[in-house]
């Protein structure tokens, strides 16, 4: 039964996912055989004033609010490797003797056909200061986090190895996909690309996200760094985050997808090293406007 519940937020806003990982193998690319495990069980969103509304929509997790808090819960789900830029995603149907060599490449993006490959939800972001405002602007701040549940070789490589994107409602544009790993600047993931080739596979191929950005872009890797300074009615300045939510007019509302998965193409999904990996995810959310 799916189940809406709204939360009072403040500016800074946080939500964090725990998940599990465990991965097998002896290439970035798990086998057909080889599945991780994601977790979603344990998702909170927590609050100290009131200028954001949040609310769970559109998934079939569960959302429990009490004492400022947000639990989110679900059934757990089986995931595998797959990659991708967060609105599209791929997978290999390896062939098993060559190696790395596939027979065929699936386009997973679809969950109610492949259930279970990444998590995705959905929230509600609204505005509840009736202040007149222009750039009433929503961003990732800077406790955003994916962190290993202990120093360990297992979760550190899960966590490593895992992306979040954020889209819009229709789950068509993205607003950013971002991964703390600083080493992870300029994978590659793969994508439907006419007349190339990608482990035996014609039109698909590996693509290079560009390199790190150091202002507001929709890639990111490291850590958040908040915006301090107001430079227009519409726009902020001093951090690096991206809009992910415009909630200038005081009756606005937008609603945003996030979804979370283990990008396949990923150097840490290698050989044993993210085998029953955990690891956690904090997206912390926090607005700026600007008065009239």
């Amino acid at each position: 039964m799916k189940t809406t519940n709204k939360l009072l937020l403040s500016a800074s806003a946080m939500l964090v996912l725990s998940a599990g990982a465990m991965v097998t193998g002896t290439v970035a690319w798990f086998t057909a055989t080889r599945q991780i495990d994601v977790n979603f069980s344990n998702v909170k969103v927590m609050t100290t004033q009131a200028d954001l509304a949040v609310e769970l929509v559109g998934t079939a997790y569960t959302a429990t609010p009490s004492q400022g808090v947000l639990d989110i819960s679900g059934v757990d789900s089986t995931a595998t490797d797959i990659s991708g830029d967060g609105v599209n995603f791929y997978k290999p149907v390896w062939d098993v003797d060559e190696g790395v060599t596939a027979l065929a490449i699936d386009d997973v993006t679809d969950l109610s056909t492949y259930e279970g490959y990444y998590v995705e939800f959905q929230l509600k972001i609204s505005r509840l200061n009736p202040t007149p405002e222009n750039g009433f602007m929503v961003y990732l701040g800077e406790n955003t986090a994916i962190e290993p549940m202990t120093t360990g070789d297992a979760d550190v490589a899960a966590a490593d190895s895992a992306r979040v994107a954020i889209l819009n409602s229709a789950k068509t544009t993205r607003k950013i996909v971002w991964t703390p790993d600083t080493d992870d600047s300029t994978y590659q993931y793969l994508d439907s690309v006419v007349s190339e080739e990608a482990y035996g596979v014609d039109d698909f191929d590996l693509v290079s996200y560009p390199a790190e950005s150091t202002t507001v872009d929709d890639f990111l890797v490291g850590d958040f760094v908040k915006h301090d300074t107001i430079v227009s009615t519409t726009g902020h300045s001093g951090g690096n985050s991206p809009v992910i939510a415009d909630l200038s007019n005081p009756t606005n509302f937008e609603i945003i997808t996030v979804r979370i998965w283990i990008e396949g193409t990923d150097e840490d999904t290698e050989e044993n090293t993210a085998k029953e990996g955990q690891f956690t995810i904090t997206l912390d959310l926090y607005s700026m406007g600007f008065s009239i």
